[in-house]
C-alpha cells in the first residue's frame, strides 16, 4: 500500500473514531463518496477497534475486579473448596479470562501439580464450557518437552455446585512477561527461548492445532531452563477437508474434532500479538502463530512489542499497515540474520511468513549455532575453526570401504580485503579470482588426500560452505575418484517425513548421478531397516561396481536437525568410520 494511501485511511480512521458509532455510517457515505475500497479499509479498522475494546473490557476489568476484592479479604483460595475430588488444594497460583489456578497435591502419588478451575458463574455459559474443554484435549494430545502436560479434566460435585477443572504439570519458574519487566532479554536467552517455542509449536502444527494466543503471559520459563507453552484455551483444532494449511489430524491420532467452531468474523487472541488474519476476523492456519512468535521474539530482542499504541484501535491499524522500527535501532549489535528471521516472521502477507514452524525452527537454530561459534572463537582468540577430521583413518582405501563423508556446515568467513566485489549469487566459481583461501581450505584438502572417512567443517553461515565443497570434490576428482554431490535442498517435505522415504531419496540422487541401472526401490527389502536398505544398496550396486574411490559431499546438512531419525543418519555415517577403523583391510 502507497504510503498517501495508507495516510488517507489513517485520516479517516482517527475522524470516524470521534464520532459516534450511529454517526459513522453518514461521514463515511460523504468521505468515501464512490471509493468503495477506501471505505472497506476504514471499516475494517473500526470493527476491529470496537472488538479489541471489548475484548479488553471483558478480560481486563473483571479480574482487577476480582484481584481487588481477593485482597481485600485475603481470602483468595475460598473460592475454590479445600479439596477436589482427590486433589488437595493448597493455595492460589493465579487468575485468568477462563479460570482460576490452584496448586494442588495428589496424595496417592506425593506429587504437587496445578489445577485449573472453570468459574462457578461460567458454568452455564456452554461455549465457556467447551472452550475450557477443548483447552484439555489439545494439550493433551501432544507429547512435548516444551508444552505442559495435562492429566486429568473431569467435572465433581461440590456444595456450591458442579465444577469443571484441568488437572496439569506444576511449573516452578516465571511467566515471559514477568522476565520482561526488567526490559530486553540477552540475545542468547531470547533465542534459546524462540527455538523452544518453535519446537512446540512445530509439535502442535504437526497434529493439527493451531494455538492462536502465543504471548509471553503464556510462555513460561523453568528454573533450569526448559520453557513450557501454556493455555491452549483459544486453541483451534482443524478437520479433515477443511482445505486449510494447518495438517489435519490423522485418523488415528488421539485429537478428536471439536464441535466448538472458531466463526470468520470472530477476532481471537490478544491484540498486540494477533496476525493480520485474525484482526480481520479471516480463517487461521499455523503461520497465524509464527507471526505471534516473531512479536515475541521482537519483544525480547528489543524491550518492546514491535506494534503498539496508546488504544486498541492504533495497535491494530500499526499491524495492518505499519512497519516494525528495525531491530538495530534498540539493539545496535543486532546480527542481520535475526532481522532478517524476524522481518520474513512478521510479514504481514502471510504467504511471505515462514510456511511452518519447522522451518523457523531450523533458521533460529542455525542462528544461534552460528552465534555461539563466534563467541567461542572470540574467547579463544581464533581467526578461523578448523576443518578437523573425526578420527580420520589414516590407511588406503579399498574398495568396499572408500567412501569419503564430507559433512560441511559453515566455514569461517574471510578476512583477506579486495577492492572489487563479485556479484551475490551463491556458490563461487571453480575458476572464481574473488574466491579467498584460509587456513581451513588447507587442511580440508589434506583430509581428501588422505581419504579420510569422515570430515566435518563448522563456521559461521553463508560465508562459502558450498564454495569449498565445490574446491574439495574437483580435488577429489582430479585424483581419479569418483564424485557424487547431494544437496539436500532439493529434497521436498515428502522426502524428510521419514528415516525410510529420506534414505531412499538418497539412494536415487546417487544411482541418478552414478548412472546405475538398478534403481533403490526395486531392491527395497521391507523386512530390514531403512539405513541397511541403504548401506546394502551402496554397497552392492555403487561401491561393488566402480574401481575408484568415491567421494560422497553432502551440502545442506542441517535440514536434519529437526528430522527425528537425524540422529540415526548421522550414526550411520559414524559405523561406517568405525568399521574402517576397526578392521581397516574388512568389507
Amino acid at each position: 500500500m502507497r504510503p498517501e494511501r495508507w495516510r488517507q485511511i489513517d485520516r479517516l480512521y482517527q475522524a470516524a473514531l470521534e464520532r459516534d458509532v450511529a454517526r459513522r455510517g453518514a461521514f463515511l457515505d460523504e468521505a468515501c463518496a464512490t471509493d468503495e475500497e477506501l471505505r472497506r479499509e476504514v471499516e475494517s479498522l473500526l470493527a476491529a477497534h470496537e472488538k479489541a475494546k471489548e475484548a479488553e473490557d471483558f478480560l481486563n476489568q473483571p479480574a482487577l475486579q476480582v484481584a481487588a476484592q481477593a485482597i481485600a479479604d485475603d481470602q483468595a483460595q475460598s473460592l475454590a473448596p479445600r479439596k477436589l475430588g482427590r486433589y488437595q488444594i493448597l493455595s492460589l497460583l493465579g487468575r485468568g479470562g477462563m479460570g482460576e489456578v490452584y496448586l494442588a497435591e495428589d496424595p496417592r502419588l506425593g506429587r504437587k501439580l496445578a489445577l485449573k478451575l472453570l468459574p462457578q458463574e461460567f458454568t452455564l455459559d456452554r461455549e465457556r464450557v467447551q472452550r475450557f474443554k477443548q483447552e484439555a484435549r489439545a494439550a493433551s494430545a501432544l507429547n512435548h518437552p516444551n508444552i505442559i502436560t495435562i492429566f486429568e479434566i473431569d467435572q465433581v460435585q461440590t456444595e456450591a455446585g458442579g465444577v469443571h477443572f484441568i488437572a496439569a504439570e506444576f511449573i516452578d519458574g516465571q511467566t515471559l512477561r514477568h522476565c520482561l519487566a526488567g526490559g530486553a532479554m540477552k540475545l542468547s536467552e531470547a533465542l534459546d527461548v524462540a527455538v523452544q517455542v518453535a519446537s512446540a509449536l512445530a509439535e502442535a502444527h504437526a497434529a493439527g492445532i493451531v494455538h492462536r494466543d502465543i504471548k509471553p503471559e503464556n510462555i513460561m520459563l523453568r528454573r533450569d531452563g526448559y520453557v513450557k507453552v501454556l493455555d491452549f484455551g483459544l486453541a483451534k483444532l482443524t478437520e479433515v477437508g477443511s482445505g486449510e494449511r494447518t495438517p489435519s489430524p490423522a485418523p488415528d491420532s488421539p485429537i478428536a474434532t471439536p464441535s466448538l467452531r472458531s466463526d470468520p468474523g470472530i477476532m481471537m487472541g490478544t491484540p498486540r500479538y494477533m496476525s493480520p488474519e485474525q484482526i480481520r476476523g479471516r480463517q487461521v492456519d499455523a503461520r497465524a502463530d509464527i507471526f505471534s512468535l516473531g512479536v515475541v521474539l521482537y519483544e525480547m530482542v528489543a524491550g518492546r512489542v514491535p506494534f503498539d499504541g496508546g488504544a486498541a484501535g492504533e495497535v491494530v491499524a500499526a499491524i495492518l499497515y505499519h512497519e516494525p522500527a528495525p531491530l538495530g535501532r534498540y539493539l545496535r549489535e543486532a546480527p542481520a540474520e535475526l532481522a532478517r528471521i524476524v522481518d520474513k516472521a512478521l510479514a504481514k502477507d502471510r504467504e511471505q511468513r515462514y510456511q511452518s514452524a519447522k522451518d523457523l525452527l531450523v533458521e533460529l537454530k542455525g542462528l544461534r549455532l552460528e552465534l555461539e561459534l563466534a563467541d567461542k572463537i572470540k574467547q579463544t582468540g581464533q581467526t578461523w575453526q578448523a576443518a578437523t577430521p573425526i578420527e580420520a583413518g589414516e590407511r588406503p582405501p579399498t574398495v568396499a570401504d572408500a567412501i569419503s563423508t564430507l559433512l560441511l556446515s559453515h566455514p569461517a568467513p574471510a578476512t583477506r580485503a579486495h577492492t572489487r566485489l563479485e556479484p551475490v549469487g551463491g556458490a563461487m566459481p571453480l575458476n572464481s579470482e574473488f574466491y579467498i583461501a584460509r587456513g581451513a581450505d588447507e587442511e580440508f584438502r589434506s583430509a581428501i588426500a588422505r581419504q579420510d572417512s569422515i570430515v566435518l567443517i563448522k563456521g559461521a553461515r553463508q560465508v562459502g560452505k558450498t564454495s569449498l565443497l565445490a574446491r574439495g570434490l574437483q580435488q577429489a576428482r582430479a585424483a581419479g575418484a569418483k564424485v557424487v554431490l547431494t544437496d539436500l535442498q532439493k529434497l521436498n517435505a515428502s522426502d524428510l517425513a521419514s528415516a525410510e522415504a529420506f534414505y531412499l531419496a538418497l539412494a536415487d540422487l546417487i544411482a541418478d548421478q552414478l548412472g546405475l541401472d538398478v534403481a533403490p526401490d526395486t531392491v527395497w527389502n521391507a523386512r530390514r531397516g531403512p539405513s541397511i536398505n541403504f548401506e546394502r544398496y551402496i554397497r552392492r550396486e555403487a561401491l561393488d561396481k566402480i574401481s575408484t574411490p568415491l567421494v560422497w559431499g553432502l551440502d545442506e546438512v542441517d535440514r536434519l536437525f529437526t528430522c527425528s531419525f537425524g540422529s540415526e543418519v548421522f550414526g550411520l555415517f559414524r559405523s561406517w568410520h568405525n568399521e574402517r577403523s576397526l578392521d581397516p583391510t574388512g568389507p
